[in-house]
Formats: structure tokens, C-alpha cells, sequence
């Protein structure tokens, strides 16, 4: 069994396509990433003798490279089951699931016109992915979107949910949405919440709506699987949770975070899409010279 990583795997799921066809260009991105998790690869790129070396070392396991001839396990999501991932992977039924349980305002879910103005607000497509097809005040598609006002995001967290664990850590995205970095921390999510003084109510509100995506929409699902949230300041000052914007049923970056914790050994770190600077303590992850490069930071407790 060697482990394909199929980064395209939500750009497939949303496509339209009956067969999937790897989008090599897109998937090899971050292939590297697989060689610190995994033993057996079916890799879409070759890497350098002396880069698996080094790889090996850190990880202490050996890497094999498989042929396409043996049996493949699609490594970011499954595809067995495309409808149902689809669906839990879908921003779209994730709100009007959230309206149903009136944690989610009605008007969110809009039919937007190609040209249409949006004011202050994201247009977002269902299919898109860590700031992909987020598009801010106007629609340049036609059809079914999130239209979402755009508030003033203070900072971006994560509960990833696999064998019934779950993981908090904070994220750091662009002005696009796009994911740059996870941070970890023994720091808990109440403590977190603490420290943004978020009403108890809030609070309640948040857990509440969490263990009802668990429950009932997710129907306590044991693939890992992230619910994506943020705090954001309203004009009087204070501070409020936007619970679960985006639900990525799938191994997602917060995932390989916490694997390269573990593997590093690490409680205090920050994995991040950018090579580190001179004067930071950590590991480049990323071959020489890669056009997509990361790291694993570690932080002081």
C-alpha cells in the first residue's frame, strides 16, 4: 500500500468529473510533506538522494518509492465515498445545516449573478478551499454563494477532530484567506477564549454548536476532519467567536502540523509556507530551492 498525496482532492470533489485525474502540477507542491509522515510514497516528483537522507535522519523511518503498479491510498481524502465527502466538505450545507439550528443567519446563502456587487462582503464559491475562489465585493460566477459580511477579524483558530481527539491551534491567514501558518501551544481553547474576554454565553454557545456539528452533521465521524473559526471585534469593542465558516472533511495542514509535532517532539512551534529566516530555531522542510517551501518553528514555552 503506498500513500498518493492528493492535494486536489476538494478541487476533484467540486469539478463536476466522474474519474479522477491527478493534477500533478498542483499535488507536487507539497508532496515533500508526505516523506515525514509516510514510509511507502507513491511520489508524483523525484527528490534528491541527499534531501531523502536528510528526511530520514530527522524522521528516524526509511522511505520507499512506489511504483503506480501498486495498490494506492489516496493520502489527503478518500474517494471512495465522493457524494458524501462532498457534502461534508460543501460551505453551502454547512450553513443551511447551521440554519436549521438557528446558529446561522438565513441570509447568508444568496443566488448571485456574474457582475453582482456585494458591498463590505466575501462572495464565496462552495467548492473553493483556503482562500481559493473567495472573492471580496463582487460575484464573477453565477450561481449558488456564501455571501458574508467582512468583519474585523482579530485571529483565525482550528479544531481538528480525528479518533474522537481534538487538537486546537490558532492560524495565520492572508488578507485572501489563505492559510500561511498553524501555531501550537499547550495554551487551552478556553484559556484562549479568556483571553479575548468572550462572554461565558459565547462561549456556551460555541461548545453547544461544535458538539452538534460532531453529532449530527458530521455524525461523529472518525476520519480526521477540521471545523475552521475566528474571533472578530464589533464596533463597540468587543470581542465575538464566528463559529465553524468553513468545515475541511480531509487531512488538512493543521493536520501535518500536529504529526510534525509529534514527530519533532515539540510543544511550543508554528508550521508555516515559508522557508525560516536566518536568526529562527527550527527546520526547513522543503527541498533546496523548491518553489513552495515551509518550516516547522520552535517557539520558547
Amino acid at each position: 500500500m503506498a500513500f498518493f498525496f492528493n492535494l486536489d482532492f476538494e478541487k476533484y470533489l467540486f469539478s463536476g468529473k466522474d474519474h479522477y485525474i491527478p493534477n500533478t502540477k498542483f499535488n507536487s507542491s507539497y508532496e515533500y510533506l508526505l516523506l515525514y509522515l509516510e514510509s511507502e510514497i507513491e511520489n508524483q516528483i523525484e527528490y534528491g538522494p541527499e534531501y531523502i537522507s536528510d528526511v530520514e535522519n530527522l524522521t528516524r523511518k526509511k522511505i520507499t518509492f512506489c511504483s503506480t503498479d501498486n495498490e494506492r491510498e489516496y493520502w489527503f481524502g478518500c474517494l471512495e465515498y465522493k457524494e458524501r465527502a462532498r457534502m461534508l466538505n460543501s460551505k453551502i450545507e454547512l450553513y443551511r445545516f447551521l440554519e436549521r439550528q438557528q446558529n446561522r443567519d438565513s441570509d447568508f446563502i444568496k443566488k448571485v449573478k456574474k457582475g453582482e456587487i456585494f458591498p463590505n462582503h466575501y462572495v464565496k464559491y462552495d467548492g473553493g478551499f483556503s482562500g481559493n475562489k473567495i472573492y471580496s465585493g463582487k460575484a464573477p460566477f453565477n450561481g449558488v454563494a456564501i455571501v458574508e459580511p467582512i468583519l474585523d477579524r482579530v485571529i483565525d483558530f482550528s479544531l481538528l477532530i480525528f479518533n474522537n481527539k481534538l487538537y486546537f491551534y490558532t492560524n495565520e491567514v492572508n488578507n485572501k484567506l489563505a492559510f500561511k501558518s498553524s501555531n501550537f501551544s499547550d495554551l487551552s481553547i478556553k484559556d484562549f477564549f479568556q483571553e479575548y474576554n468572550i462572554k461565558q454565553s459565547d462561549i456556551d454557545s460555541f461548545f453547544d454548536s461544535i458538539l452538534t456539528i460532531r453529532e449530527d452533521f458530521m455524525e461523529n465521524e472518525t476520519s480526521p476532519y477540521s471545523i475552521d473559526s475566528f474571533i472578530y471585534k464589533e464596533p463597540s469593542g468587543d470581542f465575538k467567536i464566528f463559529t465553524a465558516h468553513e468545515i475541511n472533511f480531509r487531512k488538512t495542514m493543521g493536520y501535518i502540523g500536529v504529526k510534525l509535532g509529534e514527530i519533532f517532539n515539540q510543544n511550543y512551534y508554528r508550521f508555516q509556507l515559508r522557508l525560516l529566516r536566518s536568526n529562527e530555531r527550527g527546520i526547513n522542510l522543503s527541498p533546496p530551492n523548491h518553489l513552495y517551501p515551509s518550516s516547522i518553528l520552535f517557539l520558547n514555552s
